[in-house]
């Protein structure tokens, strides 16, 4: 059976969840105590997930004082073999209605977009 990880699962893991193939077992991760919490009484470690889940979602809100060092962290623990689906936000590109392109230069103005550009 495939299986994927969700690192992040608040309200736009959630309505995924929906979407998921019913052949995939689904890992997720999020901060509220209660997802801790079983996510702890199952003596599930990061490492073993990777091991299970090759299909691997970030989609951690730049909240956290130290989002940039999870970030980091986790993207150290991925082989080649995974595959990485990261969830970042427009707000990096300014508050100016425009379209956006991948060539698009950064204007972040609030705390979070400026996370996310680091």
């Amino acid at each position: 059976m495939k299986s994927t990880l969700i690192i992040g699962c608040g309200a736009l893991g959630h309505y995924a969840i929906k979407l998921y193939p019913k052949s995939y077992t689904i890992h997720a991760i999020s901060r509220s105590p209660n997802s801790q919490e079983a996510f702890l009484n199952d003596h599930l470690t990061i490492q073993k997930l990777l091991y299970q889940c090759r299909w691997v979602n970030f989609w951690l809100p730049p909240s956290a004082d130290n989002y940039l060092s999870i970030l980091k962290s986790f993207i150290l623990q991925l082989s080649s073999e995974h595959l990485l689906t990261f969830i970042s936000s427009t707000s990096v590109f300014g508050s100016n209605p425009r379209e956006i392109y991948e060539q698009t230069l950064t204007a972040p103005q609030t705390n979070n977009a400026k996370i996310l550009v680091e």
